[in-house]
This record gives C-alpha cells, structure tokens and sequence, in this order.
C-alpha cells in the first residue's frame, strides 16, 4: 500500500460530468411556466380591474392593527389569574391563546409577503 504522499489518483472521465441532470433542468423550466401563468393570470385580473396590489401603507396600517390587537389580547391574557380552577377562565385561557397564535400567523403572513393582491 502506497503512503499518502505519492498515492496516485485515478480519475475517471465521464462524459456528462459536471452537467446539470436532466430532471433537474426539466423541474425548473416546469417551474418557471408555472410562474408564467401566474403572471399571466394576475395580469389579466389587473388588465379587468378585479384585482389590486395593497399598497405598502395599507399594508403597514393592517400590520400595525394586527399588532395592536396583538397587544390587547395578550394585555387581557396577563391579566388573568395565576390560578385556572374553573372552567369557564379555563375555556377563556385556552380562547385568548389561540387568538394570540392566529394573530401572530396574520402578522408573519403580511411580514413575509412584500406584495399582495387583493380582489375588489
């Protein structure tokens, strides 16, 4: 067995090395004629006025009220009581908490999407 240093490498030549699979070259022109559609399709809405782009203000005023309210739904959950012996605080936890959750779902949705379309 050769030492490490004058080890010799036998390289194979193949000859699609180095090029990108086919399937992969095919998932990605799917991919952009499914983009293609989109457009198309949001620009015909748009061309028919059913369709608008929210503006960015808009956009940051709905963020801003879903914050707000955010804000008052988790104000109300602190002030609840340390303990939860009866159903009913029970079924209001459980209520505030799930509204907390979809909120901050809305807030991460909006956040993420610079661009929405709304139909009129």
């Amino acid at each position: 067995m050769p030492s490490s240093r004058t080890s010799t490498y036998v390289v194979v030549r193949v000859k699609d090395f180095g090029e990108t699979p086919a399937y992969v070259v095919k998932r990605k022109e799917e991919m952009q004629r499914a983009q293609d559609e989109y457009d198309a399709y949001v620009a015909e809405h748009f061309r028919r006025g059913a369709m608008r782009q929210l503006t960015d203000e808009e956009r940051q005023s709905i963020i801003d009220g879903l914050k707000d309210n955010w804000e008052q739904l988790h104000s109300d959950y602190l002030q609840l009581s340390v303990v939860i012996d009866t159903v009913p605080k029970k079924h209001r936890k459980e209520r505030l908490e799930a509204d907390m959750k979809q909120l901050e779902k809305d807030v991460e949705l909006f956040e993420l999407h610079p661009v929405i379309y709304i139909s009129n």
